[in-house]
Protein backbone atom coordinates (compact mmCIF):
# COMPACT_ATOMS: atom_id res chain seq x y z
CA UNK A 1 0.00 0.00 0.00
CA UNK A 2 1.54 3.18 -1.15
CA UNK A 3 -0.04 6.86 0.32
CA UNK A 4 -0.95 8.01 -2.64
CA UNK A 5 -3.28 5.20 -2.98
CA UNK A 6 -4.52 5.13 0.41
CA UNK A 7 -4.93 9.40 -0.07
CA UNK A 8 -6.65 8.38 -3.08
CA UNK A 9 -9.47 5.86 -1.64
CA UNK A 10 -9.34 7.59 1.86
CA UNK A 11 -10.67 4.40 3.12
CA UNK A 12 -9.96 3.12 7.15
CA UNK A 13 -8.34 -0.61 5.67
CA UNK A 14 -6.05 1.24 3.09
CA UNK A 15 -4.79 3.83 5.76
CA UNK A 16 -4.38 1.14 8.39
CA UNK A 17 -2.56 -1.05 5.98
CA UNK A 18 -0.05 1.91 5.03
CA UNK A 19 0.66 3.21 8.75
CA UNK A 20 1.45 -0.53 8.87
CA UNK A 21 4.66 -0.42 6.74
CA UNK A 22 5.47 3.52 8.88
CA UNK A 23 7.66 4.14 11.79
CA UNK A 24 5.45 6.85 13.88
CA UNK A 25 8.05 9.95 14.96
CA UNK A 26 5.73 12.21 16.01
CA UNK A 27 2.14 13.35 16.69
CA UNK A 28 0.83 16.56 17.52
CA UNK A 29 -1.53 19.45 17.03
CA UNK A 30 -0.47 22.02 14.05
CA UNK A 31 -0.79 24.97 16.61
CA UNK A 32 -0.90 25.53 20.07
CA UNK A 33 -4.52 26.24 20.19
CA UNK A 34 -5.23 22.48 21.06
CA UNK A 35 -9.42 22.58 21.80
CA UNK A 36 -9.23 24.94 18.28
CA UNK A 37 -11.61 22.28 16.34
CA UNK A 38 -9.47 23.29 12.94
CA UNK A 39 -6.54 22.50 14.62
CA UNK A 40 -4.69 19.99 12.35
CA UNK A 41 -3.01 16.79 13.62
CA UNK A 42 0.93 17.19 12.33
CA UNK A 43 2.19 13.50 11.40
CA UNK A 44 5.64 12.75 11.65
CA UNK A 45 6.70 9.41 10.36
CA UNK A 46 9.27 7.33 8.38
CA UNK A 47 8.23 4.86 5.00
CA UNK A 48 10.09 1.58 6.06
CA UNK A 49 9.32 0.45 2.78
CA UNK A 50 10.72 2.98 1.00
CA UNK A 51 14.52 1.34 -0.32
CA UNK A 52 17.67 3.57 -0.61
CA UNK A 53 20.30 5.22 0.64
CA UNK A 54 18.55 6.87 3.34
CA UNK A 55 14.72 7.03 4.52
CA UNK A 56 13.87 10.81 4.35
CA UNK A 57 11.55 11.50 7.77
CA UNK A 58 7.97 12.84 5.97
CA UNK A 59 5.58 15.34 7.68
CA UNK A 60 1.62 14.93 6.49
CA UNK A 61 -1.23 17.06 8.29
CA UNK A 62 -4.75 15.96 8.61
CA UNK A 63 -8.09 16.78 10.49
CA UNK A 64 -8.89 15.59 13.92
CA UNK A 65 -11.85 13.51 12.57
CA UNK A 66 -10.00 12.21 9.87
CA UNK A 67 -9.78 8.55 8.06
CA UNK A 68 -6.26 8.88 7.89
CA UNK A 69 -5.78 9.39 11.61
CA UNK A 70 -8.57 6.87 12.19
CA UNK A 71 -6.16 4.14 10.76
CA UNK A 72 -2.84 5.81 12.48
CA UNK A 73 -4.47 4.99 15.59
CA UNK A 74 -5.80 1.51 14.76
CA UNK A 75 -1.95 0.78 14.27
CA UNK A 76 -0.90 3.19 17.33
CA UNK A 77 -3.28 2.56 19.66
CA UNK A 78 -1.40 3.91 22.73
CA UNK A 79 -1.33 7.22 21.02
CA UNK A 80 -4.42 8.93 23.30
CA UNK A 81 -5.57 12.18 23.11
CA UNK A 82 -3.37 13.15 26.19
CA UNK A 83 -0.36 12.16 24.59
CA UNK A 84 -0.75 14.12 21.74
CA UNK A 85 -1.30 17.57 24.09
CA UNK A 86 1.33 16.90 25.60
CA UNK A 87 3.45 16.27 22.34
CA UNK A 88 1.96 19.54 21.40
CA UNK A 89 2.63 21.49 24.42
CA UNK A 90 6.55 20.12 24.31
CA UNK A 91 7.18 21.02 20.98
CA UNK A 92 6.08 24.82 21.43
CA UNK A 93 7.53 25.13 24.56
CA UNK A 94 11.08 23.87 23.04
CA UNK A 95 10.06 26.50 19.81
CA UNK A 96 9.85 29.09 22.49
CA UNK A 97 13.19 28.14 23.78
CA UNK A 98 15.01 27.63 20.61
CA UNK A 99 13.85 31.20 19.84
CA UNK A 100 14.99 32.79 23.22
CA UNK A 101 18.28 31.02 22.57
CA UNK A 102 18.13 32.13 19.05
CA UNK A 103 17.72 36.03 20.15
CA UNK A 104 20.73 35.47 22.74
CA UNK A 105 22.89 34.07 19.77
CA UNK A 106 22.03 37.20 17.63
CA UNK A 107 22.93 39.14 21.14
CA UNK A 108 26.48 37.59 20.94
CA UNK A 109 27.20 38.11 17.21
CA UNK A 110 26.60 42.00 17.92
CA UNK A 111 28.31 42.22 21.63
CA UNK A 112 29.88 39.29 22.52
CA UNK A 113 28.22 38.75 25.85
CA UNK A 114 26.18 35.83 25.52
CA UNK A 115 25.87 33.58 28.43
CA UNK A 116 27.38 30.46 28.18
CA UNK A 117 25.77 27.26 29.47
CA UNK A 118 28.26 25.11 30.08
CA UNK A 119 26.81 21.40 28.91
CA UNK A 120 27.11 18.22 31.65
CA UNK A 121 29.73 16.33 29.95
CA UNK A 122 29.73 12.80 32.58
CA UNK A 123 27.43 11.53 30.54
CA UNK A 124 29.48 9.93 27.26
CA UNK A 125 27.24 11.03 23.91
CA UNK A 126 25.83 7.59 22.41
CA UNK A 127 24.37 7.17 18.71
CA UNK A 128 21.21 6.61 20.50
CA UNK A 129 21.40 10.19 22.22
CA UNK A 130 22.42 11.70 18.84
CA UNK A 131 20.05 9.80 17.10
CA UNK A 132 17.08 11.09 19.73
CA UNK A 133 18.33 14.25 20.47
CA UNK A 134 15.96 17.13 21.53
CA UNK A 135 14.74 20.15 19.47
CA UNK A 136 16.95 22.18 21.87
CA UNK A 137 20.31 20.19 21.68
CA UNK A 138 19.55 19.88 17.31
CA UNK A 139 19.65 23.78 17.59
CA UNK A 140 22.62 24.24 19.99
CA UNK A 141 24.85 21.59 17.42
CA UNK A 142 23.50 24.02 14.51
CA UNK A 143 25.08 27.00 15.60
CA UNK A 144 28.09 25.76 16.59
CA UNK A 145 28.65 23.65 12.94
CA UNK A 146 27.56 27.13 11.55
CA UNK A 147 30.62 28.52 13.65
CA UNK A 148 32.77 26.49 12.57
CA UNK A 149 35.53 27.90 9.77
CA UNK A 150 34.31 25.18 6.98
CA UNK A 151 30.94 26.30 7.16
CA UNK A 152 31.58 30.13 7.64
CA UNK A 153 34.21 30.00 4.93
CA UNK A 154 32.26 27.92 2.09
CA UNK A 155 30.16 29.19 -0.84
CA UNK A 156 28.16 26.33 -0.84
CA UNK A 157 25.04 27.75 -0.01
CA UNK A 158 22.82 24.70 -0.19
CA UNK A 159 24.93 22.86 1.46
CA UNK A 160 24.49 25.38 4.61
CA UNK A 161 20.69 25.50 3.67
CA UNK A 162 20.56 22.17 4.34
CA UNK A 163 22.34 22.23 8.08
CA UNK A 164 19.88 24.78 9.03
CA UNK A 165 16.84 22.20 7.57
CA UNK A 166 18.38 19.52 9.32
CA UNK A 167 15.80 17.63 11.44
CA UNK A 168 18.66 15.47 13.48
CA UNK A 169 21.97 15.89 14.37
CA UNK A 170 23.42 13.03 11.87
CA UNK A 171 21.42 14.88 8.79
CA UNK A 172 23.56 18.00 9.96
CA UNK A 173 26.96 16.70 10.75
CA UNK A 174 26.43 14.60 7.84
CA UNK A 175 26.30 17.98 5.51
CA UNK A 176 28.92 19.76 7.80
CA UNK A 177 31.54 16.99 6.59
CA UNK A 178 30.43 17.51 3.01
CA UNK A 179 31.42 20.96 3.38
CA UNK A 180 34.35 20.20 5.04
CA UNK A 181 35.38 17.70 2.13
CA UNK A 182 35.11 20.32 -0.35
CA UNK A 183 31.37 18.67 -1.36
CA UNK A 184 33.29 15.72 -2.37
CA UNK A 185 30.81 12.38 -2.09
CA UNK A 186 32.00 8.86 -1.86
CA UNK A 187 32.20 9.02 -6.19
CA UNK A 188 35.90 8.63 -5.49
CA UNK A 189 35.78 5.07 -3.84
CA UNK A 190 36.80 3.77 -7.40
CA UNK A 191 40.27 5.53 -6.59
CA UNK A 192 40.45 3.69 -3.19
CA UNK A 193 43.45 1.32 -2.51
CA UNK A 194 43.57 -1.40 -0.11
CA UNK A 195 45.96 1.09 2.62
CA UNK A 196 42.82 3.38 2.16
CA UNK A 197 41.20 0.32 3.52
CA UNK A 198 43.25 0.15 6.02
CA UNK A 199 43.69 3.08 6.62
CA UNK A 200 42.46 4.84 10.26
CA UNK A 201 41.35 8.02 8.52
CA UNK A 202 39.16 8.85 10.99
CA UNK A 203 36.49 11.95 9.18
CA UNK A 204 36.86 9.33 6.36
CA UNK A 205 35.23 6.88 8.64
CA UNK A 206 33.28 8.89 10.55
CA UNK A 207 31.32 9.94 7.06
CA UNK A 208 30.85 6.15 6.22
CA UNK A 209 29.39 5.20 9.90
CA UNK A 210 27.02 7.61 9.37
CA UNK A 211 25.67 6.85 6.42
CA UNK A 212 25.87 3.36 7.57
CA UNK A 213 23.76 3.63 10.26
CA UNK A 214 20.96 5.72 8.26
CA UNK A 215 20.27 2.69 6.20
CA UNK A 216 17.02 0.75 6.79
CA UNK A 217 18.98 -3.21 7.65
CA UNK A 218 20.94 -1.26 10.64
CA UNK A 219 18.15 1.03 11.56
CA UNK A 220 15.71 -2.25 11.81
CA UNK A 221 18.19 -5.27 12.73
CA UNK A 222 18.14 -6.44 16.22
CA UNK A 223 21.87 -7.34 16.15
CA UNK A 224 22.85 -5.18 18.91
CA UNK A 225 26.68 -6.61 18.93
CA UNK A 226 26.96 -6.16 14.71
CA UNK A 227 26.10 -2.57 15.39
CA UNK A 228 28.36 -1.90 18.37
CA UNK A 229 31.13 -3.21 16.05
CA UNK A 230 30.34 -0.84 13.08
CA UNK A 231 30.35 2.13 15.90
CA UNK A 232 33.93 0.78 17.16
CA UNK A 233 35.44 -0.02 13.82
CA UNK A 234 38.92 1.69 13.81
CA UNK A 235 39.23 0.82 9.66
CA UNK A 236 36.91 0.08 6.74
CA UNK A 237 37.75 -3.21 6.84
CA UNK A 238 37.04 -3.48 10.03
CA UNK A 239 33.65 -1.64 9.18
CA UNK A 240 32.43 -3.68 6.95
CA UNK A 241 32.92 -6.98 8.20
CA UNK A 242 30.15 -6.03 10.87
CA UNK A 243 27.93 -4.26 8.47
CA UNK A 244 28.24 -7.49 6.47
CA UNK A 245 27.19 -9.85 9.45
CA UNK A 246 23.99 -7.32 9.33
CA UNK A 247 23.41 -8.14 5.54
CA UNK A 248 23.78 -11.90 6.23
CA UNK A 249 20.84 -11.82 8.53
CA UNK A 250 18.41 -9.94 6.16
CA UNK A 251 19.72 -12.13 3.42
CA UNK A 252 18.70 -14.95 5.96
CA UNK A 253 15.66 -13.86 6.33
Amino acid sequence: MEFEQALQTNTLKDWTAYWKRCRLLVLRYDRDSIDDPDNLVVIRYKDTKKRGKEIPGKTFKCRKQSICLQGLREVYPNQTDALIEQATVDFFTAQAKMQADFEDYQKYKENGNIEVQIIDKSTPMTFEGIRNASVEELFQTKLEIFESPPVQETDKKEYRANIRKSQSIIEAIYWYYLISDDGQLTDDSTNETIDDLLSKNSEKLFKYKLQLFEREDVQNSENKEARSKIRKATTLIDMLVAYNEILNETKET
